[in-house]
C-alpha cells in the first residue's frame, strides 16, 4: 500500500516494550499502519479533531500509539474489551498519554529495580514522546463491554472507530452470549456509535467482507496478511 499520512520514519519510540507496555498474548497492530488509518479517517471525515473508539482494545497498544502521535488531532478516546485483563492492560497503556502518567511509569520502573540499560531505553523513547503530549491530554474512557452482545453506551457518537478483529491465531472472539456469527454481530453493534460522517477502519483476515447494508465502502487496503476496510455509515 502507498502511505499518505504516516511518513517513512523510525517509530521505534512507540514500539511495544519501550514506553508502552507489552502484554504477553496480546498482539500489537503495526504503528505506521495505525497512524496512516487515522490520517485517512481525518481526510474522509473532514474533521480537525476526532473522537476515537476501539471496541476490541486488547492491550490498548494501538489506541495509545495513536493517542500519543496524534494527540493534538484527538478530541476524546474510548476503549473497551470483553476481557477484564485487557481492560486493565488498556488502562495501563493509555495512562501514558499524559506527562504525569509517563513520569509515574518511569518512577515505578526504577522502583522495581530496572537495569540502567532498561531505564535508558525508556528515557530515549520518552524524550521523543514528551513534546507530542499536550499539557492537558484528551479525555480517555476505558470500560468492559462485549461488542458482540450490544452497542456500547458512549456519551456521544464517534468520528473514528478502529477495530483490529480477532484472527483466531493469537486471539479469538470471546463473548458473554456465545454468538454464532461474531463478525456480523460486530458490524450490527458498531454501526449505532458512528456519527453520520464517521469512519470505521476494520482489520481482519484476507477473507473479511463488510456487510452489504448499513455501510458504504470507502477503501480496501491490503497490508501484509491483513485486509483493512474503511467504511462509513450508508445514507
Amino acid at each position: 500500500m502507498q502511505y499518505r499520512y504516516a511518513e517513512r520514519e523510525d517509530y521505534s519510540y512507540l514500539a511495544s516494550g519501550n514506553v508502552l507496555k507489552h502484554f504477553t498474548g496480546m498482539p500489537c497492530f503495526p504503528v505506521r499502519l495505525t497512524l496512516e488509518l487515522f490520517g485517512r479517517a481525518r481526510e474522509f471525515t473532514g474533521r480537525e479533531r476526532l473522537r476515537v473508539y476501539d471496541p476490541c482494545s486488547g492491550s490498548g497498544f494501538s489506541l495509545s500509539a495513536m493517542g500519543i502521535a496524534n494527540q493534538r488531532q484527538i478530541a476524546a478516546l474510548y476503549a473497551s474489551d470483553v476481557d477484564p485483563t485487557c481492560v486493565e492492560a488498556t488502562e495501563c497503556n493509555t495512562s501514558l498519554l499524559s506527562r504525569e502518567g509517563l513520569a509515574l511509569a518511569r518512577e515505578r520502573l526504577a522502583e522495581r529495580g530496572a537495569s540502567d540499560e532498561r531505564l535508558a531505553q525508556f528515557d530515549d523513547a520518552a524524550a521523543k514522546i514528551l513534546p507530542m503530549l499536550k499539557k492537558t491530554p484528551p479525555p480517555v474512557s476505558v470500560f468492559r463491554h462485549d461488542i458482540l452482545s450490544s452497542p456500547p453506551s458512549l456519551p456521544e457518537p464517534v468520528d473514528f472507530v478502529f477495530a483490529d478483529l480477532p484472527y483466531g491465531i493469537m486471539t479469538d472472539w470471546k463473548s458473554d452470549d456465545g454468538t454464532a456469527d461474531p463478525t456480523e454481530r460486530f458490524f450490527e453493534n458498531i454501526a449505532p456509535v458512528l456519527a453520520p460522517h464517521g469512519v470505521l477502519a476494520v482489520a481482519g483476515r484476507k477473507d473479511l467482507r463488510p456487510p452489504r447494508e448499513g455501510f458504504r465502502r470507502l477503501e480496501r487496503i491490503s497490508a501484509g496478511h491483513r485486509l483493512v476496510w474503511l467504511l462509513t455509515p450508508a445514507e
